[in-house]
């Protein structure tokens, strides 16, 4: 039996697992390459294993690579910019340091 959705089931797995170290931006990708390989899948009547699991691994990276970023966001740059209320770090020598490099790099243009 041809399952038409495979090769798509396996481009979801990959952007799943490759989604560990681009913070969840490529798990988007696989997401949607999962939902198509298993409509695909269905519509054959072939099984689906790899859409579920390009499925579930996108998913997974790219809930862990969203709160791995916003947690580090709220951390450090938000207060460092004003932006949030805690001021987690408002006090801490090394994030005041690297603001101190982001704010020169920015004003050197090397960030646009």
């Amino acid at each position: 039996m041809d399952n038409p959705g495979k090769g798509l089931g396996i481009a979801s797995l990959i952007c799943g697992i490759a989604g560990i170290f681009t913070a969840g931006i490529s798990s988007i990708v696989g997401i949607v390459l999962g939902i198509i390989s298993m409509k695909k899948s269905n519509e054959a009547g072939a099984p689906k294993g790899l859409a579920i699991g390009g499925l579930i691994s996108s998913a997974v990276t790219a809930l862990g690579g969203f709160i791995v970023g916003g947690t580090i966001c709220a951390i450090c740059l938000c207060p460092a910019l004003g932006l949030g209320a805690c001021g987690a770090c408002a006090d801490n020598e090394m994030c005041a340091e690297m603001m101190e490099a982001f704010e020169e790099g920015f004003n050197e243009g090397y960030y646009g």
